[in-house]
C-alpha cells in the first residue's frame, strides 16, 4: 500500500509540472482526476463495505473425531454495480484441521447482481468444541490505496465428540490389583490381605484376581477378603490450559481427555466405583459403577473445556480433606510443581494409592508442555514411590507407559 502511494505521488508531481509547462484542457483533466482518484477510491469502498452480504453456515454442529464438516460461504451484490475486489480469511487452523498451506489469497471481484459460492471441507482430527468459518474479510480498492476489514460475521460452533479407544494397559490392571491388597492391609493392620481363595465368578473385578494362581492353575481364581474392599477410585483431572495458545490447548485437551475416556471406561467395565473431579468455575463431580452410567461421563469430557484457572491442587485438598477412607487416586495432570509434589506426598503418608498420568511432550509434539513439569520433582515422587505413567496413543489403542 506504502508503495501504491508513492507511485501515486510521482504521477501527480509530473501531473503537477505537465499541467504548467502545457497548461490546456488535456492536461487539467488529467491533474483533477489524479487528485480526485484517492477520494473515488474510498467512496467506492465505503459503498462495498455497505452493501456487501454473506450467507454461510456448516452441514453439521455434532460431529465424532474424524468426521468431515462442510463449510458453505456466499457473497452477494444485489446492486448494479462492481464491488471493490476482496480476500476471505478462514477461522478454521491449519494446525487443528490439517490443511495444507494456502497459496497467496486470490481477490474475489462481484460483478452486478452476482453471487459467487464457495466452500471448504474440514476433518476434525480432535475433539472439543470451537469455531469455524470465515474470521474476516479483507477489502480493497482497484488502485490499492485503501483497504478495509470486514469483521461483523458471525462464527460457527462445532462440538466434535471424542473417540473411545481401546483400554490396553497391564500396568492398569497390575496397579489396581496391588491397590485394592494394600488398601485392605491399611485398613487391617495386617500383612494378611485375603482370607481364601474360590473360582472366578461373573462380575468379580479385576484386582480380586489372584493372577500368580490362576496362571499356576491355568484357570481363573478370585481372593476372598476379611471384610469389605474398598473399590473407589477418585480420578482428579487437571483442566488448567497451561497458558498454551488455542490450537496447542485445543490439542493437548483432545489427548488428555481422550485418554482419560478410555480409562474411565476400563475402570466401569470392572465394575470400579469411580468418582471424576475436575474444575470448571467450581468443582465439578461425576460418580458411577456401572457401565450404564459410562453416557454420564462421556458427554462431560465431550463438552468439557480447559481454562484459564489453576485450580487444580486447591479442588484435591477440599475433596480430600475430610475423606478417612483409603482410596485409589488417579492424577491426570501436566503439572509437576512443588505445591501439587508437597500434597501427593502427604496422600501417601495417609495411606492413599496414588497414580500420576501425564501426557508425554513428544507424543503431541508441543514443546510448550514441557514447561509445566519439573524434572527433579519428577525424581521426589519416583523416591515416594509415586508411580508415574505417560498416556501413549496407538492402533487405536490407549497404553500407559513408564518413561
Amino acid at each position: 500500500m506504502l508503495k501504491t502511494w508513492g507511485i501515486y505521488f510521482i504521477v501527480l508531481i509530473y501531473s503537477i509540472v505537465f499541467n504548467r509547462v502545457y497548461p490546456g484542457y488535456i492536461s487539467s483533466v488529467l491533474f483533477y482526476s489524479l487528485l480526485m482518484l484517492p477520494i473515488i477510491s474510498l467512496v467506492h469502498l465505503g459503498f462495498t463495505y455497505t452493501v456487501f452480504r454473506l450467507t454461510h453456515d456448516v452441514d453439521q454442529r455434532f460431529v465424532s473425531k474424524g468426521d468431515i464438516v462442510t463449510y458453505r460461504l456466499s457473497l452477494h451484490n444485489a446492486t448494479p454495480f462492481i464491488l471493490a475486489p476482496m480476500t476471505i480469511h478462514y477461522l478454521s487452523s491449519k494446525e487443528l484441521f490439517h490443511l495444507e498451506e494456502d497459496k497467496k489469497n486470490a481477490w474475489l471481484v462481484l460483478y452486478p447482481k452476482s453471487q459467487r459460492d464457495l466452500h471448504k471441507n474440514l476433518t476434525c482430527f480432535y475433539r472439543g468444541n470451537y469455531s469455524v468459518g470465515v474470521d474476516y474479510i479483507k477489502m480493497q480498492d482497484f488502485f490499492g490505496f485503501f483497504s478495509i476489514d470486514y469483521k461483523d460475521i458471525e462464527q460457527h460452533k462445532i462440538l466434535v465428540y471424542p473417540n473411545l479407544r481401546e483400554f490396553k494397559s497391564d500396568v492398569m490392571r497390575q496397579v489396581m490389583s496391588e491397590t485394592a491388597e494394600t488398601i485392605v492391609g491399611h485398613d487391617f493392620g495386617s500383612s494378611t490381605v485375603f482370607t481364601d481363595v474360590r473360582k472366578y465368578q461373573p462380575g468379580d473385578s479385576l484386582n480380586k484376581i489372584h493372577w500368580k494362581l490362576s496362571a499356576k492353575k491355568n484357570t481363573w481364581i478370585s481372593k476372598e477378603y476379611m471384610g469389605h474392599v474398598t473399590n473407589t477410585t477418585y480420578l482428579f483431572l487437571d483442566t488448567y490450559d497451561l497458558d498454551l495458545s488455542i490450537d496447542h490447548r485445543i490439542i493437548y485437551e483432545d489427548y488428555m481427555v481422550e485418554g482419560c475416556i478410555s480409562l474411565v471406561h476400563y475402570l466401569l467395565s470392572d465394575r470400579v466405583e469411580l468418582k471424576l473431579y475436575y474444575d470448571y468455575h467450581g468443582i465439578q463431580n461425576i460418580s458411577g459403577k456401572e457401565m450404564s452410567a459410562f453416557n454420564i461421563f462421556y458427554d462431560a469430557f465431550a463438552h468439557m473445556t480447559f481454562y484459564h484457572e489453576n485450580n487444580y491442587t486447591k479442588m484435591i485438598n477440599k475433596v480430600l480433606l475430610l475423606e478417612k477412607e483409603s482410596s485409589h487416586l488417579i492424577f491426570a495432570t501436566q503439572q509437576i510443581q512443588p505445591e501439587f509434589v508437597d500434597l501427593l506426598v502427604q496422600l501417601k503418608s495417609r495411606n492413599f494409592e496414588i497414580t500420576v498420568v501425564l501426557v508425554h511432550a513428544s507424543s503431541i509434539q508441543l514443546d510448550d508442555l514441557k514447561k509445566a513439569t519439573d524434572e527433579g520433582l519428577m525424581l521426589v515422587l519416583n523416591t515416594s514411590n509415586i508411580p508415574i505413567y505417560y498416556l501413549r496413543m496407538d492402533d487405536g489403542a490407549v497404553r500407559l507407559e513408564v518413561s
